[in-house]
């Protein structure tokens, strides 16, 4: 008895010093320094750069839990709202779980912690706290061990940052961080740089600071040197006329906005054989929406509808060859497929009718079947289901009841 004792009483201590261990920083971790990544030929680097850190054997559980139950939380777009409203609010509850037990671990490193601290942010945009969020993301893009010019998590921080203070409407904030974004970005990545003035001019835009907006899009004119980058000059001008015709009703603002879109989707409908296949689409549904909606408040509906149903001819369909997301193909939908029929459903629910109906049932089908049978991401690539949205007013009487669906006759003439 005494014997079984003893033996109990060293177990007792062998087991207290296997959980001191698992959670004690007793592994040597070395993580490279992040520019020596960059895509910067003026960036250098040395061993002295590289972040050398003690971290624990729970660490590598955390990361496990990151990589099973967080991250893929918000899989494929990297904000919540990419989903409907029960989507997102299943998928940031699972956030939140998965963020707490990744917490249980200790000394988990500056590459994880900096993950932890993202989906944070990500989590308080989701709840609405925007200058909070925004603050969040711009400390991680000013991580001095991270911030390196060509670093592509650090350019995502910087766009969390800006993307929050447009939500806060902080034009002051979002105008300071476009600037610092600028800073970021190396001379020789100019589509960077025109990206962060377009996109700055585009929420100046949309909160109505037309006149600072108007300031960024003249900043961008000289950076402009291909036939795209054109393209997004043509559109954030085009927008801009059309806040302005909204604003002082001036019939050569949106005559000018038209002449622009109509330049704008000329481009983008004739895209170089190597332009990514989902920017095009991407570039085409916005426009060709933008252009709608402003015929259609200047109650020129027929053309509203061929600019609508020009916009779905021109969607280039998911490639023969296209590459599976899904882990098993045979049990889901390809992405691509998805995306295509979910474009021309959102396209056609401005006009509305029996077309929209039957696409929009085909997409969310689809969206039912989801793109991944895998035991590890049961949640990682299912495609949001499409909520339906009232028709342009153009289109308005002819989806009413009360109306009979009849048609103004003479737009129809």
């Amino acid at each position: 008895m005494a014997e079984r004792r003893k033996r109990l009483k060293w177990g007792r201590w062998l087991l207290l010093a296997l959980v001191v261990l698992y959670f004690a920083p007793v592994i040597p971790d070395t993580t490279p320094a992040p520019r020596c990544w960059a895509m910067d030929s003026t960036a250098t680097c040395g061993p002295e750069d590289d972040i050398h850190e003690w971290v624990s054997p729970s660490r590598e559980v955390a990361g496990q839990i990151f990589g099973m139950v967080v991250e893929p939380q918000r899989h494929p777009g990297w904000r919540y709202e990419t989903y409907t409203a029960d989507a997102a609010e299943a998928r940031a509850g699972r956030a939140r779980i998965g963020l707490f037990l990744s917490r249980l671990s200790t000394f988990r490193g500056a590459t994880l912690n900096r993950r932890a601290k993202r989906e944070r942010a990500f989590l308080d945009q989701y709840n609405g706290r925007h200058e909070r969020a925004s603050r969040a993301f711009e400390q991680l893009a000013s991580d001095p061990r991270f911030n390196w010019p060509g670093y592509w998590q650090t350019q995502m921080d910087f766009n969390g940052a800006l993307h929050n203070a447009f939500l806060a409407e902080d034009l002051p904030r979002l105008y300071a961080l476009a600037e610092r974004a600028l800073e970021f970005y190396s001379e020789e990545d100019a589509d960077g740089r025109l990206s962060v003035v377009l996109a700055t001019a585009n929420s100046a835009i949309r909160l109505e600071d037309l006149d600072t907006a108007e300031d960024w899009i003249e900043r961008a004119v000289p950076a402009v040197t291909t036939p795209q980058q054109q393209a997004r000059l043509y559109e954030e001008q085009a927008n801009l006329l059309r806040a302005r015709y909204a604003e002082r009703r001036s019939i050569d603002d949106a005559d000018e906005a038209l002449r622009l879109y109509s330049e704008a989707l000329e481009i983008a409908s004739s895209p170089p054989g190597d332009e990514p296949r989902h920017w095009t689409n991407d570039q085409l549904q916005d426009l060709g929406t933008a252009r709608a909606r402003l015929l259609s408040d200047l109650e020129r509906c027929n053309e509203a509808r061929d600019v609508i149903e020009g916009t779905i001819a021109n969607l280039l369909p998911p490639p023969a060859d296209e590459i599976s997301l899904c882990s098993e193909p045979e049990n889901g939908v390809k992405l691509e497929t998805w995306s295509y029929v979910a474009r021309r459903c959102v396209l056609l629910q401005m006009i509305g009718g029996v077309e929209s109906a039957s696409v929009c049932a085909e997409a969310n089908d689809l969206a039912a079947r989801g793109c991944t049978d895998d035991r590890w991401h049961p949640d990682s690539d299912v495609m949001p289901r499409l909520e339906p949205t009232e028709p342009l007013a153009c289109f308005a009487s002819e989806n009413d009841p009360d109306q009979g669906g009849a048609a103004d006759e003479a737009d129809r003439g």
